[in-house]
């Protein structure tokens, strides 16, 4: 299936995010560093200090092949308007509320195109009746629109300043920060469990501020031990008497 239109029909049955924004992760500095308003390294700096957690939005490069993160900072919001196309119908860009809807700066056909596109809530969105039905795909109408709205600003920080965690939030990150701060770990440890990696001797506290709470948990009652599994989607951990003995 062609990828350009697998993209449009995963953002046309995929819910919206409801938080405020779409979140693909969570980042969490590390040290002093500037993020850039525009592009990766271009733009307007602002610092940015280290030991706090951001919603991430989007990944990309700069021209050396290194990871840059767009994260979202909630404490600083920018009014924005402008003019895009959306490929939602009508009625679901109605139906969509305060949520965050794609708007993209012009209609595209092949991938190779792809236009730049801002994420804009529903409600601040108004259609200007004027359509472009797609060539290449039958199933999609794109619709012009306008809006204006105040958004929290999206900036770009480097991957290598802090802790990226794929589908964590920054609400989280935040919580299991304090959380391991209060109990005085050693700052080594701290690092490796809010990047999320569990080893061998950890307990089930260190685990879940690591990890999160699992999808499963089992006992095994025939056994003195006390073994528990503890199941993620990625992996799975065994205790024995509440400290990891394995990771499968």
């Amino acid at each position: 299936m062609n990828r350009l239109f697998l993209s449009l029909l995963l953002f046309l049955l995929i819910p919206l995010v409801s938080s405020g924004s779409q979140e693909i992760g969570a980042f969490f500095t590390k040290v002093n560093t500037y993020v850039y308003s525009k592009a990766p390294g271009q733009g307007k700096r602002i610092l940015v200090r280290p030991r706090q957690a951001f919603a991430v939005a989007v990944l990309d490069t700069d021209g050396q092949d290194r990871l840059w993160l767009q994260i979202v900072h909630p404490k600083i919001s920018s009014k924005i308007k402008g003019t895009g196309w959306t490929p939602l119908a009508p009625h679901e860009l109605r139906n969509a509320g305060n949520r965050r809807v794609e708007i993209f700066d012009a209609v595209f056909e092949e991938e190779s195109t792809l236009p730049s596109s801002i994420m804009v809530r529903a409600s601040n969105v108004e259609l200007l009746n004027l359509t472009q039905a797609s060539e290449k795909f039958p199933q999609i109408t794109w619709q012009k629109v306008k809006y204006v709205s105040e958004e929290p600003l999206r900036l770009w920080i480097r991957g290598t300043t802090g802790i990226f965690r794929p589908g964590k939030t920054s609400k989280f990150l935040r919580r299991v920060y304090v959380e391991m701060v209060s109990r005085n770990l050693p700052k080594e440890k701290l690092n490796r469990l809010l990047a999320g990696v569990v080893r061998v001797g950890d307990d089930t506290w260190e685990v879940e501020r690591a990890l999160g709470r699992p999808l499963r948990v089992q006992s095994d009652p025939g056994t003195a031990e006390g073994r528990v599994t503890w199941e993620y989607y990625s992996l799975v951990v065994h205790f024995k008497n509440d400290v990891v003995d394995q990771i499968n």
